[in-house]
């Protein structure tokens, strides 16, 4: 595991990374470690990341698992998951105002009690800082992998919970079916965080694959 930059201990460098870079800096976190190849878990963003790497570098990737992500996420003509292109100064601005308060804890998980409210908010404050959340917010808008997934040759699992709002179950199909060989499970459940769900469950298919 690693911090990708402009994340936890990692350095916040000016500017908005772009897909290519960041998954440059998995590949050097590799080079550093000594891992000429490894299994990769591409959680959320990291999934498209993920693909990115096993398709550049496929002689780096042993095998793949893909799980709460989507291809890309924005909604289009022709892929109708994820986010309108609806993001403007004033939506990052709230956005940035709000990250690691209890309060947006609450507008992304309504249905939360106050324990879990202030832990998503301290984890949130950890993980990165308002800025830096929303240059990987702006970076996560550029990421569009779904010409890459007919490509990938490697053994792949897709995970997604039924009612994940990051990435649902409609999104890992979508993933499954256009990746060569890939087997898709569904877990049940509405949390992206794999530790805050049925951790049995996410444990027990990752240790089956």
């Amino acid at each position: 595991r690693f911090d990708k930059r402009g994340t936890g201990m990692s350095d916040r460098p000016p500017g908005i990374p772009t897909p290519d870079e960041r998954m440059a800096d998995a590949r050097a976190v590799m080079d550093s470690a000594g891992l000429t190849s490894a299994h990769v878990l591409g959680w959320s963003e990291g999934g498209p990341l993920g693909i990115l790497l096993t398709v550049a570098h496929p002689e780096r990737v042993r095998s793949l698992v893909l799980y709460g992500t989507q291809a890309t996420f924005r909604r289009r003509d022709d892929y109708p998951f994820g986010d309108y292109e609806e993001e403007t100064e004033e939506w990052y601005a709230e956005f940035e105002s709000g990250w690691g308060t209890v309060d947006y804890a609450l507008l992304t998980h309504p249905d939360a009690d106050p324990v879990f409210a202030r832990r998503r908010a301290l984890y949130m404050q950890s993980a990165a800082s308002p800025a830096a959340a929303v240059a990987l917010a702006k970076s996560n808008a550029l990421i569009d992998t779904r010409e890459l997934l007919p490509s990938i040759r490697v053994p792949t699992l897709v995970l997604n919970r039924r009612d994940d709002p990051v990435g649902p179950e409609p999104t890992g199909r979508y993933l499954a079916e256009r990746i060569p060989g890939a087997r898709f499970v569904a877990l049940e459940g509405d949390e992206h965080l794999p530790w805050l769900g049925d951790a049995e469950a996410f444990c027990a298919e990752i240790q089956h694959f």
